[in-house]
């Protein structure tokens, strides 16, 4: 499950501008980070940024973060991803 606080902007994007979209996408991750339920760590310790050719983007790599975030039929959603972004993006 991947979130991109800035999508779209790539093409725009300066050496200072940059560096506070690195800054927003660390401050998402550390609240995504804090907003995780935990049972075992891991989705909470999944959680990170990475910064390759598609941008800056906050990664949930546990291989259940989507169904966490989403829920199912089973199970009820437990988002942590959406409300860091709305939180730190506010």
């Amino acid at each position: 499950m991947k979130i991109v606080p800035t999508a779209g902007f790539e093409g725009f994007l300066g050496a200072e501008t940059r560096k506070l979209e690195l800054k927003l996408a660390a401050d998402v991750a550390d609240e995504a980070q804090r907003l995780a339920p935990v049972r075992s760590g891991t989705l909470r310790d999944s959680i990170h940024v990475e910064d390759g050719p598609d941008g800056v983007q906050v990664v949930a790599s546990a291989p259940y973060a989507a169904y966490v975030e989403l829920g199912t039929r089973h199970m009820p959603a437990e988002p942590f991803m959406v409300p860091a972004l709305h939180e730190r993006s506010a």
